[in-house]
């Protein structure tokens, strides 16, 4: 169970519950005390300007270092410096002190133990998913589960799985990936057959050394336009291998799993089987267009290719949307130091 609790950044935090569990007090210091916003100076609207580098020479950076003179304005800002600090574990690992332990943790998205919540959130990006909304019958089973973990502390023994290096390894294989594969099928620069042809040809090729690992040499469709191929029949082993490859062999010891370790098994099977419903059957579509006879109609009708190309963009960014993954919440091009998620939270450069 998780003793240490810290603030790890402005959106989370962990609490110490027992200080006498091997804590052992490193220093005690009386540190200077600094106002967030210069005393007279109202917090700044997020829509205001940032200051540009003083290039006064006599700028005295040593107010960084000690408390200003009695009456003077401080120039730190120590609610920047929080969140810079908690910014620095956005991403994996995290902070690497704090360890996880994912056979007993509670997740607010188990719709078995919190069904109130799926509906709450409905429609909504995952950073605005919050407690809101819970129903009260959903309060006592949280409770009951709770107690049950921290009182069977000793009782209860996990299976072992690293859980965080299966999460990563998922998101490390398609992340990028699908990034790359939106970014090929938007990268077309005019509407003509050829241009839209070569495009749909390079995404399926990459989409091709995705699914490799899973392709058989079985998988190949039909030679002619039936119902086999229309349904992507042909396809399905390769759907299959390519959903349970990372959890198949944990199938084998489904009882040696506590609750909590079976409530993330079950998410990460959903996303691989949702990934790769998605993968296979827009790589199956471009096998088989191969042997489809299209019927050029006239000029300002869309063609069958451009419908394609259509349908894999929406197909891939309702995927992407659905994930939902932090490593596509960031600017490309990276901003620049001038630039801050929440303005409000950037401090002066006059600092």
């Amino acid at each position: 169970m998780i003793r240490l609790i810290q603030r790890t950044n402005f959106r989370s935090e962990i609490i110490l519950c027992d200080f006498t569990a091997g804590v052992k007090r490193v220093s005690f210091l009386n540190l200077a005390t600094a106002n967030v916003f210069p005393p007279g100076n109202p917090r700044p609207e997020p829509s205001r300007p940032l200051r540009p580098p003083s290039p006064s020479p006599t700028l005295n950076t040593a107010l960084h270092l000690r408390p200003s003179a009695p009456g003077a304005q401080r120039r730190v800002a120590p609610l920047f410096r929080v969140l810079e600090s908690g910014s620095w574990h956005n991403h994996y690992p995290g902070d690497p002190r704090v360890r996880l332990d994912y056979s007993r943790m509670i997740s607010f998205y188990d719709t078995n133990m919190f069904p109130s919540l799926q509906v709450t959130r409905a429609g909504k990006g995952r950073l605005n998913h919050s407690l809101e909304g819970i129903a009260p019958s959903d309060v006592p089973r949280l409770k009951l589960q709770l107690d049950e973990l921290l009182k069977n502390d000793s009782e209860i023994i996990a299976s072992g799985i690293d859980w965080a290096s299966l999460i990563k390894q998922i998101m490390q294989r398609y992340a990028e990936r699908l990034e790359l594969f939106h970014y090929i099928l938007n990268s077309t620069t005019s509407t003509s057959e050829e241009e839209v042809g070569r495009t749909l040809k390079q995404a399926h090729r990459h989409l091709t050394s995705m699914l490799a690992p899973y392709i058989l040499h079985t998988s190949v469709p039909p030679t002619n336009d039936s119902a086999f191929m229309k349904a992507h029949s042909w396809a399905t082993p390769v759907f299959e291998y390519c959903a349970t490859t990372h959890t198949s062999h944990i199938e084998t010891i489904l009882t040696a799993l506590t609750y909590s370790e079976k409530v993330i098994l079950q998410a990460i099977q959903g996303v691989s089987k949702e990934i790769c419903r998605v993968l296979v059957t827009t790589w199956a579509e471009g096998m088989e267009s191969d042997a489809i006879e299209f019927d050029f109609n006239s000029l300002g009708t869309p063609s069958p290719l451009q419908e394609l190309s259509k349908t894999w963009k929406s197909r891939v960014e309702d995927l992407m949307a659905w994930l939902d993954w932090s490593y596509w919440r960031t600017c490309r091009p990276a901003c620049g130091y001038e630039v801050c998620m929440q303005e409000h939270f950037c401090p002066p450069f006059d600092l």
